[in-house]
């Protein structure tokens, strides 16, 4: 498993576990055990490819590795994008949308599993509010049934999916706008009376 030099050098030629023993000049002994792991060369986890919901957690795990006896002991994960996907102790969680993969190392092998995270659903529906909202930036009276429109869907929101609305302000505006703009056309149409006329 290993050999000594003279100077006390120890150099691993296999794997393995020796004991290393060191006469002194008095006669005493001192020994060493030194363990030369075996590396791992293949290595398998439990999925190779993942889709996941924003804000949602999953736990991954290695299956199988050969050598049989190869050494797991420092074994690891690592994410390729850790704005989209984290790694604690191999429980991934999707932080952010895109895609990424997830490493598992251990030795000389390495498993990889890909994962593309998507909105979670209480963001999905805000995005398609979010997309009515956009439009109501140049707000006319023909813009009525548009902001109306936008309003009844921001009503249906839940308050989590109302959370991830960020432009709820230009609907705010949108409807200042369209209540001003009524009121104008009112004060500049003039009432008209009837008079009776004598003939």
């Amino acid at each position: 498993m290993a050999t000594v030099s003279a100077y006390g050098s120890v150099k691993a030629v296999d794997y393995g576990v020796a004991t290393i023993t060191g006469t002194l000049k008095n006669g005493k002994t001192a020994t060493c055990e030194i363990t030369v792991p075996k590396p791992v060369t293949d290595l398998q986890i439990s999925a190779s490819k993942l889709g996941l919901k924003k804000g949602s957690t999953i736990q991954l795990d290695a299956i199988d590795f050969s050598p049989s006896d190869g050494d797991m002991s420092r074994f690891s994960w690592a994410s390729s994008d850790t704005d989209v996907l984290k790694i604690e102790k191999g429980v991934i969680t999707a932080v952010g949308v895109g895609s990424a993969t997830v490493y598992g190392v251990a030795g000389n092998a390495i498993a990889t599993c890909e994962i593309v995270v998507t909105l979670s659903e209480d963001e999905a529906k805000a995005v398609e509010v979010m997309g009515l909202i956009e439009q109501l930036k140049d707000v006319s009276l023909d813009s009525e049934d548009a902001v109306k429109a936008a309003r009844e869907a921001y009503d249906g929101l839940t308050r989590m999916q109302k959370a991830y609305v960020t432009n709820d302000e230009v609907l705010f505006a949108a409807e200042e706008k369209l209540s001003d703009l009524k009121n104008v056309i009112t004060q500049e149409t003039p009432l008209v009376s009837a008079k009776s006329v004598d003939y």
